[in-house]
């Protein structure tokens, strides 16, 4: 019942609202909403919207989890970038702030399947893992081809 009550909370207030704003038969009531507001869905009271976000999401928590040990690693190199005077340990660690953010979209994305899988989504989730295959997998190197020399008397 806890984890029911923002939801029934919305309703109850969605009822309310919609019963004390009468509108005239076959018209539409002007709105003052923003179009961006109204494109991301978000034109909600903020409590409401606060109330909305409380709700349990398992896959988040588990993206939260890998964004949360990663922050820690970025906000440190962070602070030692900013004290770093010698440019080529500053290029290091900017190289290894990279090397993170990337490992933690392959983590974001390996939990994602992870969790597609779980939930009996098998399509979805062997999707992902090709796409975190294309990520991983190094691009083969040009290789130079041999090619005819151009016919004579072509400057």
């Amino acid at each position: 019942m806890e984890k029911l009550r923002p939801a029934l909370r919305l309703l109850a207030l969605l009822v309310v609202v919609s019963a004390s704003t009468p509108a005239a038969a076959g018209s539409i009531p002007d709105l003052e909403i923003n179009q961006t507001e109204q494109e991301e869905n978000v034109a909600l009271h903020p409590t409401l919207r606060d109330e909305i976000h409380q709700v349990p999401n398992p896959l988040m928590d588990l993206i939260q989890v890998v964004t949360a040990a990663a922050d820690l690693k970025l906000a440190d190199l962070e602070k030692r970038l900013a004290n770093e005077p010698n440019n080529s340990k500053a290029l290091e660690i900017i190289r290894s702030m990279e090397q993170i953010k990337v490992q933690v979209e392959l983590d974001i994305l390996a939990t994602q399947a992870s969790y597609a899988r779980r939930t009996g989504r098998e399509e979805i989730a062997l999707e992902i893992e090709e796409a975190i295959t294309l990520m991983t997998t190094p691009r083969p190197t040009r290789q130079p081809v041999d090619r005819p020399a151009p016919p004579a008397g072509r400057p």
